[in-house]
Formats: structure tokens, C-alpha cells, sequence
């Protein structure tokens, strides 16, 4: 009789420790000091206002935390009538999906939003890591986009390309 409450107590004890203990893969995240990428997109942004496709590629490193060291990334992003005005201000916001290949092994996949801003340039990402390494955890970092300056944007050119690099560094927590 002894030993069961004792190992009851011992039971009850665990709990508060496994209800607040990460989800499995979580590992505790990572911070990469560098990011930069391109995005491809698809049929073009002009002053016409047309459902466009983002797909990004991505470059993390200098990561440090989960046992990562850098990451390859796709994602894609999908607007509807949007013209190139929309990279001008602040506040245009769209669902993504990605996927994030770690060096050391395994991927995350991540969904959230992009919205233009806080500056006029930028974009702030807003996700959460819903399988893979770091699952559950938050990712929340701003990057800067530069649209080439061979680029126009008129009723008739349409810039098809951007690139981008970190302004914050991008942490999963």
C-alpha cells in the first residue's frame, strides 16, 4: 500500500512538469543572424490590378539554438488584385505556407501572414511552425525587399522579380 501512494505521489508530482513541457520537435528554437532571398513573380505586377503568385526562395544562416546551423527556404504567397502599388505601402497582408530545410536534419513547415511595414520596403512575417522541427513555436521577424532597378512598373512593364535580405534576425520561439 505504501509503495502505490508513493508512486502516485511521484505520478501527480510529474504532471505540472508534462502539461507545460514543449510539444515533441519543438527543441527550443533557433534565432538566424542572416537571411536574404529572391522572390519569382508570376504573371507580373503592373498599375493593372491581377491575382499574383510569390514563390520565394529563401537563405537562413548563422543560426544558433535546436542544433541547426542554416536552412534553405520555399515559400509561396498568393495576392489577389494586386498591382505594384501594393509594395509602395504598408499594411497588405497575405497567408503563407513554407518550408524551411535544416542543415543538421529534418525541415519545419510554417504558415502565417506577410503584411507590408512597418517602413514602406519592408514586410513583417507572423507564423507559427505547424509541423517538423520546432513544431508549435512562433516565428516573427521583418525583412527588406528591393525591387530591381532595371524594373518598371507601368500599364505595360511588369516587375517579375524581388529580392530581399533580414532587417530583424529570424527567430522561432
Amino acid at each position: 500500500m505504501r509503495k502505490v501512494v508513493g508512486i502516485t505521489l511521484a505520478a501527480l508530482m510529474l504532471l505540472p512538469a508534462l502539461a507545460f513541457a514543449p510539444p515533441a520537435g519543438a527543441v527550443g528554437g533557433t534565432v538566424c543572424a542572416k537571411e536574404t532571398g529572391s522572390a519569382r513573380i508570376t504573371p507580373g505586377l503592373s498599375l493593372e490590378p491581377h491575382d499574383q503568385t510569390f514563390v520565394v526562395n529563401e537563405s537562413l544562416s548563422g543560426c544558433a539554438g535546436g542544433g541547426v546551423k542554416t536552412g534553405k527556404a520555399r515559400a509561396t504567397l498568393k495576392y489577389v488584385a494586386q498591382t505594384c502599388l501594393g509594395l509602395a505601402k504598408t499594411g497588405v497582408k497575405t497567408a503563407f505556407g513554407e518550408t524551411i530545410t535544416w542543415n543538421a536534419h529534418g525541415s519545419s513547415t510554417i504558415t502565417g501572414t506577410v503584411t507590408t511595414g512597418p517602413k514602406i520596403g519592408q514586410a513583417t512575417i507572423s507564423a507559427r511552425v505547424t509541423a517538423g522541427l520546432f513544431v508549435g513555436l512562433h516565428v516573427k521577424h521583418t525583412l527588406a525587399f528591393v525591387v530591381g532597378t532595371a524594373a518598371k512598373c507601368t500599364q505595360t512593364a511588369v516587375v517579375k522579380a524581388l529580392t530581399f535580405k533580414g532587417v530583424t534576425a529570424f527567430s522561432i520561439s
